[in-house]
C-alpha cells in the first residue's frame, strides 16, 4: 500500500504526508458508504487513495489555471 501512495503522491506533486492527511479527509467523509456497499478495508484504503490523488491534482490545475505559483 505504501508504494502505492508514494506512486500517487509522486504523481500528483505532493508530499506522502499532504496526501495521507487527504486520505484520512476522504476516509472519514466516505469510508461508512463504502462499507455499506461491501467493501472491505483494504478496498476502502485503495478508494482513498485514488480519490485524494485526483482531488490534490484538480487543485493544482485549478492554481495552475489561475496564475498561482
Amino acid at each position: 500500500m505504501s508504494e502505492l501512495k508514494l506512486t500517487v503522491a509522486k504523481n500528483v506533486g505532493v508530499t506522502i504526508d499532504t496526501l495521507n492527511t487527504r486520505i484520512e479527509e476522504v476516509l472519514s467523509e466516505n469510508k461508512a458508504a463504502w462499507v455499506k456497499a461491501g467493501k472491505s478495508d483494504d478496498d476502502c484504503q485503495v478508494l482513498a487513495i485514488r480519490v485524494a490523488g485526483r482531488q490534490l491534482k484538480a487543485e493544482a490545475q485549478r492554481l495552475s489555471r489561475s496564475g498561482a505559483e
